[in-house]
């Protein structure tokens, strides 16, 4: 398992809110994109975009049933282009501009009892006035369940990766309803990778990074590389096994990551290796 600090900030949807009266931060961009079905988006700024939650659902419920496709995808679904293109933009300059004294060291060594793998990255929750409003839109992805997300930076200079894992972890969770304390499974995992910012491809071979599904059954060698190529969006189901694969210098790859989560234990077991 990995390190999130899953205490933190569990997200549950939440009803739409009021929006209050406030001045446009100096972050912002004009929304001007094609989502799947080929509509164009509404010309919003993109705190405007990301603040409505109206507009923000009706994009998503362009994928439908996003745990049922992954289903039916064998486990893991791919989805390029996944958010407008200046709201993809605004993400990528939100996580870059977040402070280096911000970003928090994730890692672990080996730890069978644990599920834990070596791992090291940097991840945070806070950092901008933004980035809250990143992250409550990938709670919502999948409507009415638990979700904990978290931003995540990769450098080539510290040789950031994971090992071979499979996500499966259990998880204290702090019902806002009740205050009790509730222990959770993860269920499906969502990384939306926002590699370095631009659409040119990313070279794996020569920047590192790679998300390497360890569980293709379409592949001889049972496994496949997915490049964290920007606007993609990797949905899975756990466990699966998967590895990234160490970012190499001068690069660094930015991305959002969580999981869903199930109330209990029932899923799977944690300890057997």
């Amino acid at each position: 398992m990995i390190d999130e600090r899953d205490d933190a900030r569990i997200r549950v949807k939440k009803k739409r809110k009021k929006k209050t009266r406030r001045d446009k931060p100096a972050l912002t961009r004009k929304v001007q994109g094609r989502g799947p079905s080929g509509a164009l988006s509404p010309c919003l700024d993109c705190i405007s975009w990301l603040e409505d939650y109206h507009v923000v659902m009706t994009h998503l419920g362009t994928y439908g049933n996003l745990q049922e496709r992954v289903r039916r995808h064998g486990g893991l679904l791919r989805i390029k282009n996944f958010l407008p293109p200046g709201i993809a933009s605004f993400c990528y300059e939100t996580l870059r501009s977040i402070p280096d004294r911000v970003w928090v060291q994730t890692a672990a060594e080996e730890d069978v009892l644990q599920n834990n793998i070596n791992h090291c990255f940097y991840s945070c929750k806070t950092g901008t006035p933004h980035l809250d409003l990143i992250l409550r839109l990938f709670g919502v992805i999948v409507p009415d369940s638990l979700s904990v997300f978290s931003a995540a930076k990769y450098v080539g200079d510290h040789g950031h990766c994971i090992e071979r894992h499979d996500d499966r972890a259990y998880v204290p969770v702090k019902m806002e309803d009740t205050g009790t304390v509730v222990q959770c499974c993860r269920k499906m995992a969502l990384v939306y990778y926002l590699g370095n910012g631009s659409e040119e491809p990313w070279d794996g071979k020569t920047m590192g990074g790679m998300f390497v599904d360890c569980e293709d059954t379409s592949s001889p060698e049972g496994k496949r590389e997915y490049a964290p190529s920007f606007n993609t969006l990797v949905a899975f189901e756990i466990p699966r096994y998967h590895i990234v694969t160490p970012v190499l210098p001068p690069y660094a790859r930015y991305s959002v990551f969580g999981w869903t989560l199930e109330p209990g234990t029932s899923l799977y077991s944690i300890g057997d290796g």
